[in-house]
């Protein structure tokens, strides 16, 4: 076993294209210190992450719960219009309801379906104002049909004009010079 107060022999420089060893170990000790950064910034990030892996995973947790009431609402919508209830505020009041129906053995609500077949068996009348056939898609064309046909302005002579617009006027139609 060596003394370690043996001195190291000192090597030569090599002459030609080779590198001196002066930059060697430059280079080899810049990246060792690189590596001991690295090192360093890896534990950093894995202290990290492990701080905001409870945050992420509460979050998640609350998208979660956020995505199964959302399709449970819609689950509720479309099964209170096959019931016949279109009106969206007794489905939000029915929706409430069962959120607040009694807990069976497991701990969750009755089904929707049954729970509202129920319902509707024990109370009709609050039902009876939200049932019925939907509002029609078109309810409003009707009174468009209704109305008298566009004139054609630009067809029509001075007096022409004048004896349509006092029409208008008269009728309360028209303020301002616009249509009402």
């Amino acid at each position: 076993m060596p003394d370690e107060t043996t001195p190291t022999p000192t090597i030569p420089e090599p002459k030609g294209d080779t590198v001196p060893l002066s930059r060697f170990s430059q280079v080899v000790s810049e990246r060792n210190e690189a590596r001991e950064l690295s090192a360093g910034y890896k534990a950093r990030l894995t202290e990290l992450g492990g701080e905001h892996t409870s945050a992420l995973g509460a979050l998640q947790a609350r998208l979660d719960a956020g995505t199964t009431a959302l399709a449970s609402r819609e689950r509720e919508l479309y099964l209170s219009r096959q019931h016949g209830i279109h009106d969206p505020e007794l489905v939000e009041y029915l929706g409430f309801k069962h959120s607040h129906a009694p807990k069976g053995d497991d701990g969750k609500p009755p089904a929707f379906e049954a729970w509202l077949t129920a319902y509707k068996a024990t109370e009709p009348a609050v039902l009876r104002n939200g049932a019925g056939k939907p509002p029609a898609l078109n309810a409003g064309t009707q009174e468009l049909e209704a109305k008298e046909p566009a004139v054609d302005v630009a067809a029509l002579t001075t007096e022409q004009y004048r004896a349509k617009r006092k029409e208008l006027l008269a009728a309360n139609k028209l303020r301002m010079g616009r249509p009402v």
